[in-house]
């Protein structure tokens, strides 16, 4: 549970669990200045700290390759919550409350994705013009920098292309 400017959000999974991202994320929003400028992911995977969005990176990742196997999925612990970003996230991005459930695991390895692209951005792997957008992916473009051909990992690299 955090409190800024008077409201206070708690998220849980009935079971109990804390939804600390996706209460996060609405903190985020109910508490953004300009309300009326349009918001994208990007604008706040870039106010979670590093060790923040690593984990999210991680738990991300672990919940994709889940929905990947063509086995029952495992239950991760994390599922609801990145569930609720991605509900989150679509309905503030396109203004529309009609999110589809049939394109999750579509939407969940677009998130893992775009996170991971800050990661790489903020390790100055890539260069990013625009904004990092679930609704909207073309709204922002990478590049490569020269400390990204260096050191980036092959495998990032290639997903890149």
């Amino acid at each position: 549970m955090a409190a800024d400017n008077g409201v206070t959000v708690s998220i849980t999974h009935p079971d109990g669990t804390s939804l600390s991202y996706t209460e996060n994320l609405v903190r985020f929003l109910i508490n953004r200045r300009d309300k009326h400028l349009p918001f994208c992911l990007g604008h706040w995977l870039e106010t979670l700290g590093h060790a923040e969005l690593k984990r999210f990176v991680s738990l991300a990742e672990r919940e994709v390759l889940n929905f990947a196997t063509d086995q029952e999925p495992v239950e991760t612990g994390c599922g609801e919550d990145l569930m609720g970003v991605v509900v989150h996230v679509l309905a503030v991005e396109t203004r529309s409350m009609k999110v589809s459930m049939e394109q999750y695991t579509l939407n969940l390895g677009m998130l893992y994705s775009l996170a991971a692209m800050e990661e790489a951005r903020r390790a100055g792997w890539i260069a990013l013009e625009g904004v990092l957008s679930l609704s909207e992916p073309a709204r922002a473009s990478a590049a490569i920098t020269d400390k990204g051909r260096k050191e980036m990992p092959e495998a990032f690299r290639r997903a890149m292309h």
